[in-house]
């Protein structure tokens, strides 16, 4: 008898009942807030691999760059940070332009001159080191671009060291020889 009285409610009842509704609906808010938190996770991901790749490229550009006028350069000249000013780093050659390379707020300016004009400047950003430095020791010379800490603390990851031989091409080229 309780079977058949149980077919005859479920054959009378056509509808859903409000807290059927209401759990079907918060059901449905719960999974669309998951997908959301999901997606806006990877797009956050995906700014921060584009601008690992931009600053990789920035600094592959920089050393590259460091090294060739290093290699050209006859004469280096470290430049002291004091007061305002910020440390640097002079290029000399005898029959190339001078080469001066300034840190200025998130950048590294490559400023090219032959005598009093300007002929080419560069820069390149470094939102994630810190103030560039540079040693010269001997014939060798050294760019060092150390990482920026957080409010956390200091970063885990480390920063860059770009060496370069002080007129490596010159002496090349007085032997005959390609420069590498």
């Amino acid at each position: 008898m309780n079977v058949t009285r149980w077919r005859l409610d479920a054959r009378r009842r056509r509808g859903y009942s409000l807290v059927e509704l209401v759990l079907i609906v918060g059901s449905v808010g719960m999974i669309l807030t998951l997908c959301g938190m999901f997606l806006h996770l990877l797009l956050k991901l995906d700014r921060s691999g584009r601008g690992a790749i931009a600053d990789a490229g920035s600094i592959a550009r920089l050393a590259r760059q460091f090294r060739g006028d290093v290699r050209a350069a006859a004469v280096v000249k470290v430049v002291p940070a004091g007061g305002a000013a910020t440390g640097g780093l002079d290029l000399t050659g005898p029959d190339r332009p001078t080469v001066a390379y300034r840190a200025a707020g998130d950048q590294l300016l490559r400023t090219e001159t032959e005598g009093a004009a300007v002929k080419r400047r560069e820069a390149y950003p470094l939102a994630q080191f810190g103030a560039p430095g540079f040693q010269a020791d001997g014939p060798l010379v050294v760019l060092t671009l150390p990482r920026r800490g957080d409010a956390a603390g200091p970063s885990l990851r480390p920063g860059y060291r770009v060496e370069a031989r002080l007129g490596k091409d010159r002496q090349l080229a007085s032997r005959g020889e390609a420069p590498k």
